[in-house]
């Protein structure tokens, strides 16, 4: 079976935050970043590729308990966008992990996301292999979201600035989508992580 892979971005620099969203505490034994990581290790994928930039070496500490594990890797461009972190970590899994056949792109700010998502993503993916993205609402669609190999030349030539939304938005009418209400919540300022603590702790 071709392999399965999680690329979790995590290089921004939380400037609306003011400070790495990357090292919130989550729980008194994992951040933002550290359960993003465990949720994926947890779930039904191969492979995982950590894409780092702003603060990289002390984010990659973090990471100490599953560095022979994870594809740590390290996006220089990041000042440029999202869309340069997913086309440094695709060619990343291109050149790393042979016979992979999907990717799911997933960010390190959705404190609840859970492995069951994860896996529910990839088992459709697989099943249609078609974009699989998550709905939050009947409006609202984002990540984390499916992509089969043979989108790696979309995902390769994103522009930097944007992110897997653009893509998906050209196949809007026909994507496939599963509910994940949840994952409308992310963590962008200080206000969000202050109603996310009130109402989940």
């Amino acid at each position: 079976m071709p392999k399965q892979v999680i690329l979790i971005l995590a290089a921004g620099n939380s400037s609306r935050l003011g400070q790495p969203k990357q090292m919130l505490p989550l729980s008194d034994e994992a951040n933002l970043l550290q359960h993003t990581v465990q949720v994926a290790m947890d779930s039904l994928a191969d492979d995982i590729v950590v894409v780092l930039g702003s603060n990289a070496g002390e984010h990659d500490q973090m990471l100490d308990q599953w560095k022979d594990q994870l594809h740590i890797i390290q996006n220089d461009q990041w000042q440029k966008g999202m869309g340069s972190s997913i086309k440094a970590g695709v060619k990343c899994i291109d050149k790393e992990i042979s016979d992979w056949g999907g990717v799911l792109i997933s960010v390190c700010d959705q404190p609840h996301l859970r492995t069951k998502i994860i896996d529910q993503l990839i088992q459709e993916g697989e099943k249609c292999q078609a974009p699989v993205a998550s709905q939050y609402d009947p409006d609202n669609f984002g990540v984390p979201v499916w992509f089969p190999k043979s989108w790696q030349s979309q995902l390769e030539e994103l522009p930097d600035e944007r992110g897997a939304l653009f893509l998906l938005k050209q196949i809007q009418s026909e994507l496939f989508t599963l509910p994940f209400p949840e994952g409308e919540t992310d963590i962008d300022t200080l206000d969000d992580w202050k109603e996310y603590l009130a109402t989940n702790r």
